[in-house]
């Protein structure tokens, strides 16, 4: 599960810049809530930051391709639909052969707000989040 829950992690962190739309470079205000069997109460609820460059926000599809390749996924498919996005992929966990499914939708309600659901499965587990995004500033400081 924790080899499961870091992927989970890197491909939830990327998920902002693969936005069909225009997104506002600059840091990032992401409130996750993540849900699967055995994670802690404290861990469903969280504020995570992310920093989106003008390059990853210019060519989001390329920079979610470019986190797959990082993270073991397949080429995986991506569809858009006016402010939708919807993708999938499957990634192998680190260290071991275990295939993991991983789905997602996003909404980008504007250029500095958008709304997201994911769900990774496999291995007999499945874990679901989401996000909703709001953009902070034109500086990162996180």
């Amino acid at each position: 599960m924790k080899a499961s829950l870091a992927l989970f992690t890197s491909l939830l962190l990327l998920a902002p810049i693969a936005q069909a739309g225009e997104m506002t470079p600059g840091q990032w205000n992401l409130s996750v809530e993540l849900d699967a069997p055995g994670i802690p109460e404290q861990m469903r609820k969280q504020v995570q930051y992310d920093c989106i460059n003008a390059k990853e926000a210019s060519d989001p599809e390329a920079a979610l391709r470019n986190s797959w390749k990082e993270d073991n996924c397949s080429a995986g498919e991506i569809k858009h639909s006016g402010n939708t996005m919807r993708w999938s992929a499957d990634c192998t966990m680190p260290g071991t052969k275990v295939k993991t499914r991983v789905t997602g939708k996003m909404v980008l309600h504007d250029s500095k707000h958008y709304t997201s659901e994911m769900t990774m499965s496999g291995n007999n587990h499945s874990m679901k989040t989401r996000i909703d995004g709001k953009w902070a500033g034109s500086e990162c400081t996180e």
